[in-house]
């Protein structure tokens, strides 16, 4: 276990047991931002990957289609 995980075990040992659970729910909480950035970083690359479509050339054809 790498020092920073060290040090935050040994301060959550130190905790009463009725805050511990505010530690999960904050743990839970930065888990959920990291998740949302992924799935933001995805739809950008999916938006942008769709944008060679948007032309009046093809917007033509498929009208016609």
């Amino acid at each position: 276990m790498d020092t920073a995980k060290k040090i935050a075990s040994r301060m959550i040992e130190d905790l009463p047991d009725e805050m511990v659970s505010d530690v999960i729910f904050y743990i839970e909480f930065i888990r959920s931002k990291a998740k949302n950035k992924v799935l933001e970083d995805m739809m950008g690359a999916s938006l942008s990957s769709t944008n060679f479509w948007d032309n009046t050339i093809d917007d033509e054809v498929w009208n016609d289609a």
